[in-house]
């Protein structure tokens, strides 16, 4: 695999684009599975629909989760953003809804069934970073889709140290990618006082822009 490179700054290069992305899926459902001991109910295969769904999965605590996966090697680090649809927005409760719908197991009666509850249907996005080597969890979903981002993400994780945990119980995509230098990684100065990197639990942290599908 070559290295990370400004994926994205060339809106021509697609097969790039959707490479990343796979690979991204790929890891974040070895994730899931192996680290946060979640069943994958539905992944995103190559050829599927690109505006579909990403992951649909089983949580220990017995909810149902949609993943949205956002992969990225851009340069200049941001926080991910979901893609405006004609009608609507990535991860809002009516995309979650029709998503599931036409794509998932899970099916519901009503958007309300949607949300942070014990008994309803979680939503997160996570995001591969491959320039800097990290995994990032961003489980503050609003109603319309858009993420809080004012504290950061809750989790963060290193791409290297999740490989070696993955790898052990021989899980995993082929190429996963490799981490980035720390001199690429965002310090305290990058995150607000109260949820830096030192504060997140998890081995490392980071992330950035994001490859909506």
């Amino acid at each position: 695999m070559t290295g990370p490179r400004d994926i994205g700054a060339d809106h021509n290069d697609r097969n790039e684009r959707r490479e990343l992305g796979e690979r991204s899926e790929s890891v974040v459902a070895a994730f899931l599975r192996d680290v946060d001991g979640h069943e994958i109910l539905t992944q995103h295969t190559p050829g599927d629909r690109p505006q579909g769904l990403d992951i649909e999965s089983l949580g220990p605590d017995g909810r149902v989760y949609v993943t949205e996966v956002k992969g990225t090697a851009a340069a200049d680090w941001r926080p991910p953003r979901m893609t405006r649809n004609a009608l609507d927005r990535q991860m809002s409760s009516t995309w979650v809804a029709d998503t599931l719908e036409r794509d998932g197991q899970t099916r519901i009666d009503e958007h309300d069934q949607i949300g942070d509850g014990a008994d309803q249907i979680g939503r997160r996005v996570i995001q591969v970073d491959e320039r800097r080597g990290t995994l990032s969890v961003w489980e503050h979903v609003r109603e319309d889709g858009r993420l809080d981002v004012s504290e950061g993400p809750d989790r963060v994780y290193s791409l290297d140290d999740l490989r070696e945990v993955v790898g052990a119980q021989g899980g995993g995509p082929e190429d996963w990618p490799g981490g980035g230098s720390p001199a690429d990684r965002p310090g305290a100065a990058d995150w607000p006082a109260d949820r830096g990197p030192e504060d997140q639990s998890g081995p490392s942290a980071d992330n950035e822009e994001v490859w909506g599908r």
